[in-house]
């Protein structure tokens, strides 16, 4: 009787630390507006949105205050969990969706002709390893992105939930990184957004720099 108390009392103080951390996590996101793009997507929300949800990228695009924001060509899905994952994938299927590429982050589909205008779908499988998460609440996932003007996700057809600096990094189509996971892919999406037209501030550099020199010696040999 005792354990069983004990693992209820652990149960619960979980719960509350969980609800804490995302109470936490919500200070650091305000609402926008959608200002286009949604009727090209809205097949495919509809049939995700019990499981999943739109972030990144195509998030940034439909709510960007630039007048004429940079586009992009993939629609990136995450899940709440990975039984969902599972269903969604299956969906998919149903809905005609076959495979392109595969690798250990997502599930790339070809494009559908069902499905006009609509970007290529990537499926993020849902990933917990080391400082990556890849499933959960819309606020655990947008915390693990690393820069502010792709700390975005859609929530309904009017409204998107973005970095509470979104507006104005993107503005100047700036990037700042607000978490890192391994310093070395983020050098390389550093540069991939910079042929995209963003720039990297001297001291966003240094985070990088700081992050690399803060590991340890046995995954700098890596």
């Amino acid at each position: 009787m005792e354990v069983l108390d004990l693992q209820k009392q652990l149960e619960e103080t979980k719960q509350q630390i969980e609800k804490v951390h995302e109470e936490e996590a919500k200070a650091e996101f305000v609402n926008l507006p959608i200002l286009r793009g949604f009727t090209e997507i809205k097949k495919i929300f509809d049939i995700i949105s019990p499981y999943a949800f739109i972030c990144g990228g195509y998030a940034r695009y439909v709510c960007s205050p630039l007048q004429r924001p940079i586009e992009t060509r993939d629609l990136d899905i995450y899940t709440t969990n990975p039984n969902n994952y599972q269903t969604l994938r299956d969906k998919l299927m149903n809905y005609n969706f076959s495979v392109k590429h595969e690798n250990e982050i997502s599930l790339t589909f070809k494009d559908n002709e069902n499905f006009l205008g609509c970007p290529t779908v990537q499926l993020i499988k849902p990933l917990k390893e080391g400082r990556v998460v890849a499933y959960g609440t819309i606020y655990e996932v947008l915390s693990n992105f690393d820069f502010t003007i792709t700390r975005a996700a859609i929530l309904n057809s009017e409204e998107c939930i973005v970095d509470s600096n979104f507006c104005e990094d993107e503005k100047h189509k700036q990037l700042v990184i607000k978490t890192i996971h391994c310093p070395i892919s983020s050098v390389l999406r550093c540069i991939k957004y910079s042929k995209k037209g963003y720039w990297l501030r001297p001291k966003e550099t240094l985070k990088l720099f700081k992050d690399w020199t803060e590991r340890d010696e046995e995954y700098r040999n890596k």
